[in-house]
């Protein structure tokens, strides 16, 4: 039941949601996502979420990624709308 309250959450999220593996891998959009990016789910999904960032923010999502890997917790990280 949680699980279908939060697909559909994220479904009808007017804000851009994306989903990503340890590696950064996307394996989620929703709609929003997709009308902002001007991109289909399936040119998105497997591929690397580096490709819808600036460079600077990439370079940012590799330390995470690599801590996660490392420690296994994510921490606090801010986001910012743009």
């Amino acid at each position: 039941m949680a699980e279908l309250m939060i697909s559909g959450l994220i479904k009808s999220s007017i804000d851009p949601i994306i989903q990503i593996n340890e590696e950064g891998t996307i394996k989620l959009v929703n709609q929003a996502c997709l009308s902002i990016f001007n991109y289909q789910e399936e040119d998105l999904i497997g591929q690397n979420v580096k490709m819808l960032m600036p460079e600077q923010h990439a370079e940012k999502l590799s330390c995470l990624c690599l801590k996660n890997m490392q420690s296994n917790t994510i921490p606090s990280y801010v986001t910012i709308r743009i």
